[in-house]
């Protein structure tokens, strides 16, 4: 069976887990989100479904049969899932970057005085500052290592920033990004949930739900608005993940314009 973009899928899928807007299905290598909103990205079903958990239930198995979900006795018509567009490179005015990391900093008060989020950022800035000072990939490597995997959820808060980070500096077109990711597929996704491994996975190609490259977009064309309903977007997903990804595209944004 194959998707959108050529790339073999297998037809069983385990049940990971079940939210009202969402289930997140699982292969070895392959990782499907069913949505009951229409929703473009990485590997993203659209079933509507008011509330998913009255479908699928945890360890639950599934089929996924040329356009056919197969969910224990039910089966439901489904566009094939795609990987989605690579993200390009854009470019930004330095003034719309400040703007963007200025207004993140004033909105996004993620972990206040939480001391789990005093010592990711702790492991954060030994992350970043190992990318602005040029370091060896093998200091890099072991920064990550010692930041990844930290935090609460079923993708953690840490996680969450790298993978914000490595979209940012994507776009950006920085060397930073795909050093940054190198960092983390070295021996490092075992330290991490099944969620965050396949997020860096679909992160390496490029490969991001349709409101992260909404957000570029609408910085490369200077259109505030937009910049803001982006920004809006992406906080929320999840409990905390589309805010602590904000942090990631934060941080990234403010070390290339230092640079």
């Amino acid at each position: 069976m194959q998707n959108a973009s050529n790339e073999i899928l297998p037809e069983t899928f385990v049940v990971h887990s079940v939210f009202r807007h969402a289930a997140n299905l699982m292969a070895d290598s392959h990782w499907i989100s069913v949505l009951n909103s229409p929703e473009e990205g990485p590997y993203r079903i659209f079933l509507p479904i008011s509330d998913m958990r009255k479908v699928f239930k945890v360890h639950e198995r599934c089929l996924l049969r040329g356009a056919i979900l197969y969910i224990g006795k039910q089966k439901f018509d489904i566009c094939m899932p795609s990987a989605g567009v690579p993200l390009g490179e854009f470019r930004f005015v330095v003034q719309t970057i400040q703007r963007v990391c200025s207004y993140i900093g004033a909105q996004n008060k993620l972990g206040g005085d939480d001391m789990l989020w005093d010592a990711i950022r702790l492991r954060l800035d030994c992350v970043f500052s190992a990318l602005s000072v040029a370091a060896s990939q093998e200091q890099l490597c072991e920064a990550v290592s010692r930041t990844i995997g930290l935090g609460r959820g079923l993708s953690p808060d840490a996680d969450d920033v790298l993978y914000g980070a490595i979209a940012a500096f994507q776009a950006l077109g920085s060397k930073s990004a795909q050093s940054l990711a190198n960092a983390v597929l070295g021996n490092n996704l075992d330290k991490t949930t099944q969620v965050a491994k396949h997020a860096y996975i679909f992160a390496t190609r490029r490969l991001y739900p349709r409101r992260i490259h909404a957000l570029f977009e609408a910085m490369e064309g200077q259109n505030w608005q937009e910049i803001q309903a982006s920004l809006a977007a992406i906080a929320e997903f999840g409990a905390s993940s589309g805010r602590a990804m904000l942090l990631g595209i934060q941080r990234a944004l403010q070390e290339f314009v230092s640079d």
